[in-house]
Parts: structure tokens; C-alpha cells; sequence
């Protein structure tokens, strides 16, 4: 383990920055003094010299995800991108050490010991918040002693809007809104100006119902109760506190929209955008790699006359990626680069879409990160069209942008000087299942369906429909392959091809170790194993504990997309599904099995 620098607050995994942690979310670290909570800054943070200097062994470049940004639908947002990177870590071998950015979040912080409130970004109300030496935890200086710091803790709350904007919960604003004094009068924010806020257990619990906000000034002694926390709406702040780069404590932005409050470590303030693809078939994935982002870019634009300013910068480049020279001429590398381009103009627009082709090509079709063979299908299983075991697979998982509260997208694009994203690669293996087209259109059509669709959002289309249908089937399956394989859930994933045109289902390992590379999910594909894990699934989509209420849809009220579904029964880890645990519904399946026998 490295010696920690000064500035060193804790440690997060590679995925867990692009699953859970990235620009914008919130995080719980483990100091060596008590815990910290920090909002994770944006990508310009990592321009820091120490963040940075491993850059070059970080670039990572797939070439279908850089074409589908360019999309109208994303408005010319990344343009400007022309590779990706991944996360910083140690470099164990000479003892340097890498970090990425993130400020106090929430602002507000309590003593456990008095319960005294303070907040950071207030030098007088703050007075007695004292930053401990070589830390960020700050100690309350009314409960210290020379001997033992009493360490001050993050509050719970936090406030936020569907734009996105991101603040600490103003008690100082909720006592003077909500308050009252002790005669039963509304609090005068111009009386005092609660200097000495205190949060308060009135049952000694630490139900939400029971807090209290009070100010312990004697000429004030108003007080406020939390009860209604979750319920009140007021005008968003604009806060961006990931914005690390600009200042400590970034200046807001005018916003009209209505915040609400939630709980710091809430699912829903912080979801990932991002767009993945597998690195298959025809395309050569190292090459631009060897080439360099830089100069691969430019010649993609301005053509053979980059070639000349570039061929040294290229030729340094290869010799570092490979640590051998460029084995091409001026000419002959010229040719290889047009053969590259040429198989990259006649790729589709849609990643799903090339995928699915070279899963269904009858032809093996193979490369250093990519390798597939075809299995017999399960013989009472009539309407499965192919399985597939893929032996060897490259995942490259971009993240683009975030979401909050389920509203506006966020995208990392919002500063031209970054030319790249945050991304992860995973090295695995898979499972690959494709449905017979027919029998997927055949069963959407079905008049008993009716009742479960009523359970979705009034708008719900035909493609929601079918791709409902797809991931409630591919859940089943995750779960069935996880009991059979040993793995845990959280190291597989999901990988749907869905449209008119297709109806695959890859499973896949998800993990970004070394879980997964010695062929123990890829030999599920053998045709008894497949056929025993398909009748797991089917058993698993019949029953949960929680019957009557799931099948009756009662567990997914509140979310529009979510027919009769629930944790006990298909809800996996948010990581292993492609939408985030919506789009299911195990009513729909009741016929689904027994169909695809016949």
C-alpha cells in the first residue's frame, strides 16, 4: 500500500466510479478521523497533474461508440470527444499515486455529541467547526478535547430538482419557513440569526417524525420539526457542487424549477447515462489505439496531409503501446488505415444492430477480444432460434452523462476543452440466446396481455411493449444463471437486441477482474445446462413470496414502466440491468414458457 498524500480521503474501485460514483454523485469515504461525504467533481478535474499523468496508458477508444455520439439526437453535444478514459488508479510499481476530486457534500455538518448544526459555507455560523490537521474531517470545538476530537458528521438531507441542480438542506431556510416559537407564533427571519442551530431527537429515536431543528439562542428558542421533510417543495437553488474546478464551493445557476428534499445516499439523485459496445468483428480495436487519439483524429478529418505532420508522433506512439516499432511504411500504413475506415463507413448506425449480425452469422467469427461458438439448441425448446457460447468478449462501458430524480439529462459536455469521457473495459465471457422473431411478435399480440399492460403508463408503444417482454425473459435467466453458475449477480449483465428485427438476449460477465475469464458462464451454453437453466427460469417467473400483491402490481406503484414485479422476485442489482430495473413485468410470462416449447 502507498504511502497516502496529504490530500487523501479514500478509495473507490474503477467500476464503482462508472456504475455508482461518477461526475455529479454523491459518496460515503472512510477517513482514518470518521466518515466524509463528497460529491465526485467533474471531468475537468482531471486535468490535474496527478490525475493525469498516466493519461496515455488510460486512452481508450472504440470507434462505434465515438459514431453513435455524433447522433442527432444528442445535438452536437460530443462533438468535441474523440476518445475515451479510464479512471485513475495507483501505479503500484513506482510508488506514485493518482486521485480524482471531490468537495464537502452537504455543506451542513452535525456534532454527535451535542447535536449542534454547522454549515461549512457560513464562517460565523460555522465558528465552532474546526478543521482537523492533514484532514478534510472538521471536529466540534464545544465537545474537543486536547486528548479526543469529536468528530463532526455529514447531515442526512440534501435538495434537488429534475434539472439536475444538487444543494445542501438550508436548515437555517426550513427553521425560519416552518418554525415556531414556544408561544405558538411563526418565527421572524429578521429576529435572529440562528447562529446556534441544534438537530433535536424529541423521542430520543431518529425517526424523521421525531427531529427537530432548534435554535438555542435564549432570545429566540424557535424550533421546527422535520416531520414533513420529504413532503414540501420549494424553488431550486442551482447549486452544481461537482464543479470542483471553478472554486470549493461553486456559484449557482438561476433555475425555475421546484426542488424537493432527499436522503444524501438516495438511489434516484444520482443515474448513469452511458452507451456501451462490444468490440467485435470487423474492426482491428488496438489499432487506433496504437495510433494514438490524437493523430488518428486528424486523419480522420484532414486525410493523407495529416499523415506527414503526424507519422513521428504515430511512430512513438505504436513503439510505447507495443514496445516495438511501427512494422508499416509511410504507404503501407496509409493502405491500413484506409482498409480500417473502409470497414467503419460500412458498419450501421445502431452498435445493437452490428452485434446481433455477427451473433447470428453462421460463420465463427473471431478476433484477439472476441470469439463464438454455436451450440445445439435444447430440443423441446422449438422456438429458439440459436444459442450461442461466446468465449472470449471486450466490453467498453462509457458513461456520458447523469440523471436526477428520473428528469433531464445531464451529459459531460457542458466545457470544449475535455476531448474525452470516462469509460471502463471488461473482459469476459457470455451466453447469447436468440428468439425465433415470430414467436416474439405472435405472443405481443395476445388479448390476454391486455390486463398487465394496464398496469403501465397510458403512452407505453409497441416497442416498450417488446422490450418489456425481452428484459423480464432476460432477468428470469440472470437469476436462473446465477443460481447454476456460482456467480453472484452483481458480476453479470444484461445485453438486450430488441427491435423489430431482433430478439437476442447476451448474458455476460460484468466484472472488470479477473471473475469470469475461465469459461465457467460461457459452458452454460452446452445444450443440457442451457435447457436445466431454462427451466429455473421458467420456475422462477411463476412464483414470488410476496403473491398476491407483486402479481397484482401493488410493489410498483409508483413507477409507470414496472408492471407486476418486485425485489423478491426479478428486481436484480441496478449495475447487472440495461434500464435500471424497469420495463418488467412477470404477469407476461404465465404463457411465455410453455409457447416456447411449442
Amino acid at each position: 500500500m502507498n504511502k497516502k498524500s496529504k490530500g487523501y480521503a479514500g478509495e473507490i474501485r474503477r467500476s464503482q466510479y462508472i456504475y455508482s460514483y461518477g461526475p455529479g454523485a454523491v459518496v460515503n469515504v472512510k477517513t482514518n478521523k470518521g466518515t466524509l461525504s463528497l460529491c465526485m467533481g467533474d471531468l475537468r478535474s482531471w486535468e490535474y497533474e496527478r490525475t493525469a499523468k498516466n493519461r496515455k496508458t488510460q486512452q481508450v477508444i472504440d470507434e462505434r461508440i465515438l459514431r453513435t455520439l455524433q447522433k442527432e439526437e444528442y445535438g452536437g453535444a460530443f462533438s468535441n470527444i474523440t476518445h475515451f478514459r479510464l479512471p485513475p488508479v495507483d501505479d503500484e510499481t513506482t510508488g506514485g499515486q493518482s486521485y480524482l476530486a471531490g468537495t464537502n457534500f452537504p455543506t451542513w455538518v452535525l456534532c454527535p455529541n451535542c447535536r449542534s448544526l454547522y454549515n461549512l459555507t457560513d464562517s460565523r455560523q460555522s465558528r465552532d467547526a474546526i478543521q482537523i490537521k492533514n484532514g478534510f474531517n472538521r471536529k466540534c470545538g464545544k465537545c474537543s478535547t486536547e486528548t479526543k476530537d469529536v468528530v463532526l458528521v455529514p447531515t442526512r438531507f440534501v435538495v434537488s430538482c429534475k434539472k439536475g441542480h444538487l444543494d445542501s438542506l438550508d436548515y437555517k431556510f426550513w427553521l425560519n419557513k416552518f418554525g415556531k416559537y414556544r408561544n405558538g407564533s411563526q418565527v421572524d427571519p429578521n429576529k435572529c440569526e440562528h447562529l446556534d442551530l441544534k438537530l433535536k431527537q424529541s423521542k430520543g429515536s431518529l425517526s424523521i417524525q421525531d427531529l427537530l431543528i432548534a435554535c438555542d439562542n435564549p432570545k429566540c428558542k424557535a424550533s421546527a420539526s422535520l416531520g414533513d421533510v420529504f413532503r414540501q417543495s420549494f424553488k431550486c437553488k442551482g447549486g452544481k457542487p461537482w464543479k470542483t474546478f471553478d472554486s470549493e464551493y461553486p456559484e449557482a445557476e438561476k433555475c425555475e424549477e421546484k426542488a424537493k428534499v432527499f436522503q444524501r445516499n438516495s438511489r434516484s439523485l444520482w443515474q448513469r447515462k452511458s452507451i456501451s459496445a462490444l468490440s467485435i468483428p470487423p474492426l482491428d480495436y488496438e489499432f487506433p489505439k496504437r495510433v494514438g487519439s490524437n493523430a488518428y483524429s486528424y486523419l480522420q478529418k484532414k486525410g493523407k496531409e495529416a499523415l506527414e505532420i503526424f507519422w513521428d508522433e504515430i511512430r512513438d506512439n505504436w513503439e510505447a503501446e507495443t514496445g516495438n516499432q511501427i512494422p508499416y511504411t509511410k504507404d503501407k500504413f496509409w493502405q491500413t488505415f484506409l482498409e480500417e475506415q473502409k470497414k467503419y463507413d460500412d458498419l450501421s448506425s445502431d452498435i445493437y444492430e452490428d452485434e446481433y449480425k455477427i451473433f447470428t452469422s453462421d460463420n465463427i467469427q473471431k478476433i484477439n477480444e472476441f470469439e463464438k461458438i454455436k451450440r445445439p439448441v435444447p430440443e423441446s425448446y422449438l422456438n429458439i432460434k440459436a444459442v450461442i457460447e461466446v468465449q472470449k468478449l471486450k466490453v467498453v462501458d462509457a458513461l456520458i452523462g447523469f440523471t436526477r430524480n428520473n428528469g433531464e439529462v445531464n451529459y459531460y459536455n457542458d466545457f470544449k476543452t475535455t476531448k474525452f469521457l470516462p469509460a471502463i473495459t471488461i473482459f469476459g465471457e457470455g451466453v447469447f440466446i436468440n428468439f425465433e422473431q415470430d414467436f416474439i411478435d405472435n405472443f405481443l399480440k395476445k388479448p390476454e396481455l391486455k390486463k398487465e399492460w394496464d398496469l403501465f403508463r397510458a403512452d407505453f408503444d409497441n416497442s416498450d411493449k417488446r422490450k418489456t417482454l425481452l428484459n423480464t425473459v432476460s432477468h428470469c435467466i440472470l437469476k436462473a444463471t446465477s443460481r447454476s453458475s456460482g456467480y453472484s449477480l452483481t458480476s453479470l449483465k444484461q445485453r438486450l437486441y430488441c427491435s423489430e428485427k431482433m430478439s437476442g438476449i447476451l448474458i455476460y460477465t460484468s466484472s472488470s477482474d479477473a471473475e469470469g475469464t475461465l469459461g465457467g458462464l460461457s459452458r452454460l451454453a452446452e445444450t443440457k445446462r442451457m435447457e436445466h437453466i431454462l427451466e429455473i427460469a421458467e420456475k422462477i417467473s411463476q412464483m414470488c413470496s410476496n403473491d398476491p400483491l407483486c402479481e397484482e402490481g401493488v410493489f410498483s406503484l409508483d413507477n409507470d414502466n414496472n408492471g407486476s414485479v418486485c425485489h423478491s422476485c426479478l428486481l436484480v442489482p441496478e449495475t447487472s440491468c440495461e434500464f435500471n430495473n424497469e420495463y418488467i413485468s412477470r404477469g407476461l410470462l404465465k404463457d411465455f414458457w410453455s409457447g416456447l416449447r411449442n
